[in-house]
């Protein structure tokens, strides 16, 4: 029942949030990192984000299979978001387990951005729906609250960086969510980057410290491809992932 409330709503929400679309000159997804762009999309454009991902788990493995992240400019300076997630699938010791996480919504709006500014700045506030699988749903609405930066070294490198605070929900204890991520345009490959950086989640119920890297190829204006890959550092555990970013 809950899986079929889950279908239901993302079904709505992707035909609300592609209602009307346009095309633009260039793609910024915020995939695949970790963090998220200052990038905000301008309004009636719309952003399909997807992948793929295997993480070697301590106990087991996982898979994941959707990422989905459907963006649409809304106003200016102002973006709605719908996380429709992945299916899951977990081997951990005999027992195979397979569902949907929580999905989400969030809106992402212009703080500073200055064309005369090497500096720009955007906030994101997003909020979890407890509709998932059963054994996968946190069974919390959950707020959480990110400052996104990004400053640019040059023409072809810049930095960017996260400050997140999740809110204590019920039994969820608060969470900080911070990312550093350089990335860096070839410079005989213009449509191609490489990132690398680290992501961190502090909280009571456990620490994960990611140090993350990956590969960006603009196949065509509207079309992105990646590999990505990290390592948690603090629990000895690894993910591979694959994916694409669609604008229309």
């Amino acid at each position: 029942m809950r899986l079929e409330r889950y279908v239901i709503c993302c079904f709505i929400l992707i035909l609300v949030i592609a209602g009307n679309v346009n095309a633009q000159e260039s793609i910024v997804p915020d995939r695949p990192g970790i963090g998220n762009g200052t990038y905000v999309l301008s309004p009636q454009m719309t952003y399909l984000e997807s992948g793929v991902e295997y993480y070697n788990l301590d106990p087991g493995s996982q898979y994941s299979f959707g990422q989905v992240l459907l963006r649409n400019g809304l106003t200016k300076g102002v973006e709605l978001r719908v996380v429709l997630n992945s299916f899951v699938i977990q081997n951990i010791a005999s027992t195979t387990d397979s569902g949907i996480p929580d999905p989400g919504m969030g809106v992402k709006v212009n703080l500073y951005n200055e064309s005369s500014s090497k500096l720009r700045l955007s906030g994101l506030g997003s909020l979890s729906i407890p509709i998932g699988s059963e054994i996968y749903t946190s069974e919390e609405w959950v707020p959480t609250t990110t400052l996104l930066a990004e400053y640019s070294l040059s023409e072809f490198s810049s930095v960017t960086a996260n400050v997140g605070y999740t809110f204590e929900v019920g039994r969820l204890p608060a969470a900080w969510n911070i990312s550093i991520t350089p990335g860096v345009t070839l410079l005989r490959y213009p449509q191609t980057g490489i990132f690398a950086g680290y992501a961190g989640v502090f909280s009571d119920a456990g620490n994960q410290q990611f140090i993350e890297a990956g590969i960006t190829h603009h196949l065509e204006s509207y079309l992105q491809l990646d590999v990505n890959s990290g390592y948690d550092v603090k629990n000895e555990e690894l993910f591979i992932g694959a994916g694409l970013a669609l604008k229309f």
